[in-house]
């Protein structure tokens, strides 16, 4: 049993309540029902060898290897993930917070954890010469098509990077960010290593993926409300949420918010803002894709100010106590976002047979 207290930044809004729901579309219905003969399948159709199968099960279930820290102009804290059931620590709240928000709700990505192992990299340092560092990346994930170990920088601490530890990071002929002695230590361990950049997060859908959190789970529509809606939507393609709602007083803006997170309604999520009523065309997915769609196909940032991005969605909540029965089950209390913890973490609360994001 885990218990601490709650302060501080709160992104998104509080999903504390046990709901009902007359429309189960929402993303991780399945993925919460994690089996052991599923990781077991994932391998097998990867064709991942004994030694690794059994590194992942081990790390898997292990406590994180360190507690992040913040830093000069640096937010450090816990997400707590429905997708994982347990709390992921971030050491920035612009660039890693932003990358758990993208795995959260990225269907390709079934698991990841935060601060998983320490890796020993050897290359040549800033003098020339051979050097040894230890190294925890910020997370390992796994996704459909394989596992890796991902590092999360800024794109412009990585040009800085790219200058001052050459041996360690570079850049190759497509742009593409390496550091290839991570690689080195991650093949060892027959896994690969990717390095991120900010610059892969778009700062207008991570703002609309923050808004539309409390939909994915929280909010009931009616049988009714939901074949009024999408036969108002069917009849005039494009329409926006202001001309819907003109149609209809009685119509409820939540419930629009809701069939859009739980892709029944398409909305482009990259070039619109979600919470202008005026500004959303609306569709249903046969015209347009879905929002899980939308996060494959994210092009690179626009240079937008992703500090600004991240502060507008962010509001100060009061302490809360979080309660967990099992080691790997968030309890009905607690409140699901990014949260500032008061007491430092002491280890991670592992998936189990019972709860994961792996789908049988």
């Amino acid at each position: 049993m885990r218990q601490h207290l709650v302060f501080g930044l709160k992104v998104g809004y509080a999903l504390s309540r046990g709901v009902q729901h007359s429309m189960r579309e929402w993303p991780h219905e399945k993925e919460q029902c994690m089996r052991t003969f599923a990781f077991e399948r994932w391998c097998d159709r990867l064709q991942l060898p004994t030694a690794t199968r059994d590194f992942l099960l081990r790390l898997r279930s292990s406590p994180p290897v360190r507690r992040v820290q913040g830093r000069l102009l640096n937010v450090c804290g816990t997400y707590a993930s429905r997708k994982m059931g347990v709390s992921i620590q971030f050491e920035s709240h612009t660039v890693e917070l932003w990358a758990i928000y993208t795995m959260e709700y990225d269907r390709e990505v079934l698991e990841f954890f935060d601060q998983p192992y320490q890796l020993e990299l050897h290359y040549q340092g800033p003098s020339g010469r051979p050097t040894k560092a230890l190294h925890t990346p910020d997370f390992l994930v796994l996704r459909k098509d394989g596992a890796s170990f991902e590092e999360w920088k800024p794109e412009e601490k990585l040009l800085e990077l790219m200058v001052t530890h050459p041996g360690r990071y570079q850049r190759d002929e497509r742009g593409k960010w390496r550091c290839p002695p991570g690689e080195a230590a991650a093949e060892s361990l027959g896994l690969s290593y990717r390095v991120r950049s900010s610059e892969e997060l778009h700062p207008g859908y991570i703002r609309n993926l923050i808004f539309l959190e409390e939909y994915f789970f929280d909010c009931v529509v009616p049988n009714g409300a939901l074949a009024h809606i999408l036969e108002a939507v069917e009849a005039t393609p494009g329409i926006t949420l202001s001309a819907l709602r003109e149609q209809d007083e009685h119509l409820r803006v939540d419930h629009v918010y809701a069939l859009i997170a739980r892709n029944r309604l398409y909305v482009d999520l990259l070039l619109t803002t979600v919470y202008n009523c005026a500004q959303i065309k609306l569709t249903t997915p046969r015209y347009g894709g879905s929002l899980w769609e939308m996060l494959l196909s994210i092009p690179t940032g626009d240079g937008h100010d992703q500090e600004q991005d991240s502060e507008y969605h962010t509001r100060i909540s009061k302490p809360r106590k979080v309660h967990s029965r099992h080691r790997d089950h968030i309890g009905h209390s607690q409140e699901h976002g990014a949260q500032i913890p008061a007491p430092p973490r002491t280890g991670r609360h592992a998936p189990s047979a019972s709860q994961s994001s792996f789908q049988a």
